[in-house]
């Protein structure tokens, strides 16, 4: 017996199906958004790559200066929830040690 097979529109289409029901609408237009921003960052770096050798690593310095300041601006949002969970848990340490 041959399992059945599930077509790739049909995982997409269940994928955002899910994430519908799951995630806020806001948060899933953001990742959207990111995922676009971020593929049409490698479509510039690609075809900067098969104008010349040159062009290709001018362009990816560009995305990278670009986007540094962008994934540092993330990891500050993570370090907001994690801080306070350090934090507490060296309290807790301190309390336990003396």
């Amino acid at each position: 017996m041959e399992s059945e097979r599930t077509s790739p529109v049909q995982m997409i289409y269940n994928f955002f199906v899910f994430c519908v029901h799951v995630v806020p609408t806001v948060a899933l237009l953001l990742l959207i958004g990111d995922g676009m921003h971020n593929f049409m960052d490698g479509i510039a770096i690609g075809i900067a790559f098969a104008t010349g050798m040159q062009e290709g690593l001018g362009t990816s310095i560009a995305v990278f200066c670009h986007e540094l300041p962008h994934e540092l601006g993330k990891m500050s949002h993570y370090s907001n929830f994690i801080s306070p969970i350090l934090c507490l848990t060296s309290i807790a340490q301190a309390k336990i040690t003396n």
